[in-house]
């Protein structure tokens, strides 16, 4: 096991390459205490405005401005013959004050704050405005900044080799607004040593929830894992014992009473409805790809006996897992406890009542030391 957090088996020699392919450099890189964002726009924004590289980036907790998880949604996935192009926004619509205040620590220079049309305003913004104007005509102006170029910015030789997995960086300006997009490619082998599938056999599903939670953790780490759900559940042996009782009961961690299916595989049809959701006429693979189909939601989809784990699509239609590995089959003896130290009101007996005539349950199913629950309670 490498110690990149990665859920992978690989060999030493393969762990050895990791740190010398563009994209892991990326994804596995730390520059310092900001995110990856904000390392890459200080280093273009100070090109632009030198006197913005006195100024040292924020804290990661300041940089609310550049926070990846609202932009992960509006990632998108495309294969080619050789690579995957991933495009996502690193921000929408921020004000350029707002953004400079992300990009970099300006408590040492409050003496230059002037007052604008009412509002603190500081004066290295103007000067940006001026440095800008140099290269911006009108209101509405935009920057292309092609992968040599963004190499160039870079100082060391680590993050020269980083940034290289960018084709570009686009940055558009409309008034005091700005936004800025990229685009990276994770490369063939890169692809391969993450899914451990040959390149042919690599879906846009085995590649996009890596890229969507590394952007929805504010680029500081990525997914545990890169295998695909359907691969995990075709690995899965039926004869595994389920710790659940005859009725598929079980006691919780926290000594709840579930219901737990025995056997449960629908992970190829969560996968194909995903897919569905994700894709248009377009070859682009995205959560806001396409408008028109909707994620299934409040579905179970895989019960794991080997790893202890409950898979299933939440409210949203995006999964959710259970931990399996505290839970128990339930006893007469844990149920009993359970109703002993549980606090029954009227309206929960009611409720439960209920349950069992819709049930089609005997009143006498509905006993508890031989009375009936509504006497018992």
């Amino acid at each position: 096991m490498t110690d990149y957090k990665l859920d992978l088996q690989i060999s030493r020699s393969q762990a050895k390459r990791l740190t010398k392919l563009p994209f892991f450099a990326l994804y596995l890189g730390k520059f310092g205490s900001v995110a990856m964002p904000v390392f890459l726009l200080s280093k273009v924004f100070s090109a632009l405005c030198p006197h913005l590289a006195e100024f040292k980036p924020p804290r990661l907790k300041d940089q609310r401005e550049l926070n990846g998880a609202p932009m992960a949604p509006y990632s998108t996935v495309e294969k080619t013959e050789d690579s995957f192009i991933v495009q996502f926004p690193l921000f929408e619509k921020v004000v350029v004050v707002d953004l400079l205040n992300s990009l970099y620590n300006f408590s040492s220079a409050v003496q230059n704050i002037v007052i604008l049309d009412g509002k603190a305003v500081l004066s290295i913004y103007e000067e940006f405005k001026s440095a800008l104007a140099k290269y911006l005509k009108g209101e509405q102006a935009s920057f292309l900044f092609k992968k040599e170029q963004i190499i160039h910015f870079m100082k060391t030789e680590q993050a020269k080799l980083s940034f290289s997995c960018f084709d570009y960086l686009f940055l558009s300006f409309d008034s005091n607004v700005a936004s800025a997009k990229v685009q990276i490619r994770v490369s063939k082998e890169e692809a391969e040593l993450l899914t451990q599938l040959p390149f042919v056999a690599i879906r846009e599903i085995d590649i996009y929830p890596i890229i969507l939670h590394w952007v929805y953790s504010n680029y500081q780490k990525g997914p545990t894992t890169a295998i695909s759900l359907s691969r995990v559940a075709s690995s899965l042996s039926p004869s595994l014992e389920p710790k659940v009782n005859d009725e598929s009961l079980a006691l919780t961690d926290e000594g709840n009473i579930i219901y737990l299916p025995k056997k449960l595989d629908k992970a190829g049809d969560y996968e194909a409805a995903f897919i569905r959701y994700c894709t248009n006429s377009s070859k682009k693979f995205g959560l806001k790809v396409n408008q028109e189909e909707n994620l299934p939601s409040n579905m179970p989809v895989l019960v794991d006996w080997k790893n202890l784990k409950f898979t299933y699509a939440n409210g949203f239609g995006y999964l959710s897992i259970l931990d399996l590995s505290q839970y128990r089959k339930l006893t007469p003896t844990h149920i009993r406890n359970v109703f002993i130290r549980t606090e029954f009101s009227q309206t929960y007996l009611d409720k439960l009542l209920r349950y069992a005539d819709e049930l089609g349950m005997d009143e006498k199913d509905c006993q508890f030391d031989g009375q009936s629950i509504a006497n018992y309670f």
